[in-house]
């Protein structure tokens, strides 16, 4: 809307106009309603002081009026709010200025001071926002703290530098374990029978009265004999004026298998103790041993059990010929029980139970096998401790065990220190056997060559002030692939007034 009038009485309308206008925005339609608004009281009052009134023409359309209007209404509204919000902060300035407090000023936080406030670690959020004290307090806690994982982590590398390799058990069936090998040896070491035999075949009965007392010398390596090297060589030289060595005397001495095992039973199965035994020698002297042979046993007879309890088993009538005792190791009549892997040889600190005259033994048998995946075969040797198949090689054996390469051992010891290995020790074919002549010698360094932990080299600490000394024992380790075999028993007394049929064996 445009009035014609001049400067100083158009102020009045323009006013009226505005206020109008803004009145206009608000209204749901969009219409030119300033000119409705005009009332006639309005002209006259025009008309009174003179001011011509006069109506424009209107070339501008409808909707291009609504939205000038529209336009400078937000304007206006714009403004007016600007000036509402700048008097209201002038205001606040104006309260703080006149209040005695100081005002902090805010800063954005950064990225430390936002992970301390939304860390869940206990702690961090008292090291921001919080005095002083607590903030020393805290640190010191979360120091401490530090120290212990660090300490913790470095004995766990530690720990596994010494020891890098993990084990675990895993439960397997019984028929996926191989039957163990089983050794019999007699409390007697000589057969009162085969002796007195010999001696009438082969000495006058003057030289038997002079060699019985010096008969139990022959034994100086398994039972506790005090003889002189001058007794020694008397028994020496009887032997070999009838061409007999050590080692051939003590053969045909010693009491065989056939007379020992009466009756043998396996997997329920009645077989000849012939067939499943055989007499090897040991340091313990001439045994029985039980070796699973397929070529032996017939393809029929697996090596392994597919069942349990007693009956599945091995079961033995044993003999142990108490009338036939002539040099014993016990005052009691009965036999040694050995339950081994095959490629072990019996020592005399091998674990066994013993079994006596008129008793009966149930030996219950849990296998335990250990096995290494072939990533272990990257650590060292002195790391992983153990040895892989044909990885160490014995003098003495073909297989390598742990036991064996105890064996094998001393008896490389005792070549070294005497010049022989006793009858009865592991051997080569190139190796000599000691003569009686040689007993004082092995005498002296049984004891010190018996024991399991011993120093090979002389320059070696004492086994308890080093850590280490493991590696020095003759460097045997356990295979990295091995059946243990851990046995539990029960003896029970035999009356044949309890037996339920006149049966000798079952």
């Amino acid at each position: 809307m445009v009035l014609c009038c001049s400067n100083s009485k158009s102020a009045l309308v323009r006013n009226t106009m505005d206020s109008v206008n803004q009145y206009i925005i608000f209204d749901k339609y969009i219409k030119a309603l300033a000119e409705q608004k005009l009332t006639e009281q309005t002209k006259y009052r025009a008309q009174v002081e003179g001011v011509s009134y006069s109506k424009k023409v209107n070339r501008e359309g409808l909707y291009e009026k609504s939205k000038k209007r529209h336009l400078n209404a937000l304007k206006s509204v714009r403004d007016i709010y600007l000036k509402g919000s700048t008097r209201k902060l002038t205001d606040n300035r104006n309260k703080l200025s006149n209040t005695k407090k100081s005002v902090q000023i805010i800063k954005p936080n950064t990225g430390f001071v936002t992970y301390c406030e939304i860390a869940s670690v206990h702690g961090f959020r008292w090291l921001v926002g919080a005095t002083i004290r607590q903030r020393v307090f805290w640190l010191i806690i979360l120091g401490l703290m530090l120290v212990t994982v660090s300490f913790t982590l470095w004995t766990s590398m530690s720990l596994h530098e010494d020891d890098p390799t993990i084990l675990y058990t895993e439960p397997r069936t019984i028929w996926d374990s191989s039957f163990p090998s089983i050794t019999l040896c007699n409390f007697n070491y000589i057969s009162k029978r085969k002796l007195n035999k010999l001696l009438n075949e082969d000495f006058s009965p003057q030289t038997i009265q002079q060699i019985r007392p010096y008969l139990r010398y022959l034994l100086y390596n398994v039972l506790p004999v005090n003889a002189t090297p001058t007794e020694y060589q008397y028994l020496d030289m009887i032997l070999k004026s009838k061409n007999y060595t050590h080692l051939e005397f003590l053969q045909k001495i010693s009491p065989d298998c056939q007379s020992q095992l009466i009756r043998c039973k396996l997997h329920d199965h009645i077989r000849p103790c012939r067939e499943l035994f055989q007499r090897i020698e040991t340091e313990n002297g001439f045994c029985c041993s039980f070796i699973y042979d397929e070529n032996l046993l017939g393809k029929d007879t697996k090596g392994q059990t597919m069942s349990f309890g007693y009956r599945w088993g091995l079961t033995i009538l044993l003999d142990p010929q108490v009338e036939d005792y002539y040099a014993s190791r016990s005052k009691l009549a009965g036999f040694q029980i050995f339950s081994h892997e095959t490629a072990d040889r019996i020592s005399m600190d091998y674990p066994h139970q013993m079994v006596f005259a008129r008793n009966e033994i149930d030996i219950r048998v849990t296998t335990s096998l250990t096995y290494a995946i072939p990533y272990v075969r990257r650590y060292d040797v002195d790391m992983r401790r153990c040895y892989f198949n044909n990885e160490r090689k014995l003098l003495t054996f073909s297989n390598y065990t742990q036991y064996t390469c105890f064996l094998d051992c001393r008896s490389r010891q005792m070549l070294a220190t005497c010049g022989c290995v006793p009858p009865l020790w592991s051997r080569t074919s190139n190796w000599s056997i000691c003569t009686l002549t040689q007993a004082s010698c092995v005498k002296a360094n049984m004891e010190r060559i018996m024991r399991t932990i011993n120093h090979v080299h002389r320059d070696v600490e004492p086994y308890k002030s080093n850590p280490n000394s493991e590696r020095y024992i003759c460097q045997c380790y356990p295979n990295c692939n091995l059946y243990i075999y851990n046995t539990y028993y029960d003896v029970t007394p035999l009356e044949r007034n309890f037996s339920m049929n006149d049966m000798e064996f079952l």
